[in-house]
């Protein structure tokens, strides 16, 4: 809780040399002085070397996650199963989606004008008649916030807890420096070579990537507020109750994963391991609440629809199957 509120130093090779490790001095020392033997220049070369790697890396996670377009739609299946084993009905989850999906798009929309405006408030603070219609409008945005039915997640903190290492705010540095090399090459062509360029390899500045990304970003929010409705509407659950439920059916992804795993996972090590051991929650939650939802999925569910279920995404899934020695080592990227 403490590293969720305050953060940690991310670990790193050079904390060999900056003393930011829980190792003791001598052991610190040892390691130092043997990568010394590969010359004097090893702290840079070496931090290079990990810069390298981590931008490698983050783009092939946003590859994986945005580009290849499979992990978007399979999330969406995925979600609209485990929904309807929740008990929500198809023709809810097919019209509650395009609702709340029009809703958190209009409070992006919203809150990015808030944005706007409240810059215009900063520059006009000492110009009163400039600034009574800039109130009126922040005014009128933030009543049509409140007034979004997903009004409660939103309050509640759950758009945060978007996307396996990813949010919308941050694509743009996660993909580091690879990404800015590509697309300052990209650039360099002439205008019709670059657009179509950009559209192949899906750069940030594109449309289709930032759709995409949409796609991926809302998911698991727009199912979220789905099971909300049902929860308060269907089931008479009050809000605390319902958030509280939604909390053990879906994977937090902003949780820190501490040091060791978070510098592993961004040298490529590891692969999407916060969704592999969290959602062992969720599934942990379906065995006791529904048993037999929890069978149906160990029994094979996923490899007959074609559909990712909660067993077969978890740690002790991919562990059963097999598959989790492709998520350690490089393999994957």
């Amino acid at each position: 809780m403490v590293d969720d509120a305050i953060g940690y130093h991310a670990a790193s090779v050079t904390d060999f040399w900056t003393g930011t490790s829980r190792w003791s001095e001598g052991s610190q020392k040892a390691v130092r002085e043997t990568l010394e033997m590969l010359g004097p220049k090893a702290f840079p070369w070496l931090r290079k070397a990990e810069n390298l790697v981590q931008d490698a890396v983050s783009y092939a996670k946003t590859t994986i996650i945005i580009r290849s377009v499979t992990v978007a739609v399979g999330n969406i299946l995925s979600n609209t199963m485990h929904l309807a084993l929740v008990g929500v009905p198809l023709t809810q989850i097919a019209k509650g989606s395009r609702a709340k999906f029009s809703e958190i798009t209009e409070y992006v929309k919203n809150r990015e004008e808030l944005q706007r405006l409240q810059v215009q408030v900063a520059a006009a603070a000492l110009d009163p008649k400039a600034m009574k219609p800039l109130a009126a409008r922040i005014r009128a945005l933030e009543e049509a916030n409140r007034r979004l039915s997903i009004a409660p997640l939103l309050k509640a903190g759950e758009f945060s807890t978007i996307s396996e290492s990813l949010t919308e705010a941050d694509v743009a540095i996660r993909e580091g420096r690879w990404a800015d090399y590509i697309e300052r090459a990209v650039d360099k062509l002439p205008g019709w070579g670059a657009t179509a360029a950009k559209n192949l390899l899906i750069t940030k500045d594109t449309a289709l990537f930032q759709g995409l990304n949409r796609m991926v970003q809302y998911g698991d929010f727009v199912a979220k507020a789905v099971l909300y409705d049902h929860l308060t509407q269907k089931k008479g659950m009050t809000e605390r109750e319902a958030l509280d439920r939604i909390f053990e059916e879906f994977v937090a992804y902003n949780r820190l994963p501490g040091r060791g795993r978070d510098f592993l996972e961004s040298m490529g090590l590891m692969w999407f391991w916060n969704y592999k051991i969290r959602i062992m929650k969720v599934l942990a939650n379906t065995l006791r609440e529904r048993p037999l939802h929890a069978l149906f999925m160990m029994g094979g569910a996923g490899p007959v629809t074609g559909i990712d279920t909660v067993w077969d995404g978890s740690l002790l899934g991919n562990a059963a199957d097999g598959s989790i020695w492709f998520s350690l080592g490089p393999e994957m990227g």
